[in-house]
């Protein structure tokens, strides 16, 4: 097998001279301030026009007026809107530039009865397919709303105000927590901003090697380390190392220079990208990369683990 060091060697001699709508239901309060929020937890923008937000609790079927229409509004990576009970566009109080839409309903579930802390919403797009759908209290709520039916796990609420814990959606109950205050128009407490991060692609083709390093918020310039690991790690991203083996510790001790594959520097847009030609990598190495970036705001991140066999 060839050794880190050939392996790396081969990389670095083969230099050229140049170098899912993410939207989802991300907070619901059911108290005095009824509200539900969406977050955009993707990597693009999103236009709103024509999406919907449906909600139903208790053991009532959906009226068809219990849905809000957004207007011509975008979401970037981490921006979050607001659908507020209230007509009141002041409350609840929001973070400067957060958008907030009056719905006309209130938003809750029911307290007594077959349908005791039950509810559902869901958010569906202009060709009126569900992006996402929260279910909370009794699974059967879902089948109340329009654009699709949910089949996860429903959240046991043991109090009106609930959040998402992550950027992950599982549709499993532990994405979910209880708040014992609402944080609308801001991430909750577990979860990252999308706009920060650094997006890692690799691939190969007859021993080909092509790595490509993007940021969601450009980061001109920002300095980088590739961390290169041989070892075949299951789950890829168990590692010690920032997710993969400790054998790459060897790249992050190389010198930053505009050449280095393995610690170098983003463009002016902020961007970085290696290619070595076919024939360059023996067939049967495994390796699995991450990124790092140093940089914008002095924010340091990584990327997820790409693992690739010749």
């Amino acid at each position: 097998m060839l050794k880190t060091r050939s392996l790396f060697a081969a990389l670095a001699l083969s230099i050229p001279l140049c170098a899912q709508s993410g939207l989802v239901i991300n907070e619901v309060a059911t108290g005095a301030l009824d509200l539900i929020e969406v977050a955009n937890l993707g990597t693009s923008t999103v236009n709103l026009s024509g999406y919907r937000l449906y909600a139903a609790w208790g053991t009532s079927t959906l009226a068809t007026s219990n849905n809000t229409l957004f207007g011509a509004v975008s979401l970037a990576p981490g921006q979050l809107l607001v659908v507020t009970e209230t007509a009141n566009l002041s409350t609840p109080t929001t973070p400067a530039g957060v958008t907030k839409v009056y719905s006309g309903y209130a938003i809750g579930y029911a307290t007594t009865g077959t349908g005791a802390a039950s509810g559902c919403a869901s958010l569906v797009n202009p060709s009126g397919v569900s992006v996402d759908i929260v279910s909370w209290g009794l699974a059967s709520n879902a089948s109340f709303l329009f654009g699709g039916t949910f089949t996860g796990v429903p959240y046991q609420p043991t109090a009106g105000n609930f959040g998402r814990t992550g950027n992950t959606d599982t549709n499993a109950s532990s994405d979910w927590i209880a708040a014992s205050t609402v944080t609308p128009g801001a991430l909750n407490p577990g979860q990252f901003n999308p706009a920060n991060q650094i997006l890692l692609s690799i691939a190969s083709s007859g021993g080909s090697f092509n790595l490509n390093v993007t940021t969601v918020t450009p980061v001109p310039f920002g300095e980088i380390y590739n961390l290169v690991s041989l070892v075949d790690l299951v789950p890829d991203g168990s590692g010690p190392v920032f997710g993969v083996g400790i054998d790459a510790i060897n790249t992050a001790l190389s010198p930053a220079d505009p050449f280095n594959p393995f610690h170098t520097y983003l463009d002016a847009a902020g961007a970085y990208s290696l290619s070595v030609p076919p024939g360059t990598i023996p067939p049967g190495i495994h390796v699995e990369i991450v990124s790092l970036l140093v940089g914008g705001g002095g924010i340091a991140r990584s990327s997820t683990v790409q693992s690739l066999t010749f």
